[in-house]
């Protein structure tokens, strides 16, 4: 069975930025574009 649910790593820094992984289940990210990349204030 799939993981259906959206995973979360804990941030973690790096000088300036913020950094975390995120990991969407398959039917949702093939609503992701992927040609370009969204926006901070588009994937939140």
């Amino acid at each position: 069975m799939a993981n259906r649910k959206i995973y979360f790593s804990n941030k973690y820094f790096q000088e300036q930025y913020e950094y975390q992984h995120v990991m969407l289940p398959r039917e949702l990210s093939k609503q992701v574009p992927k040609t370009h990349l969204m926006s901070e204030e588009k994937w939140r």
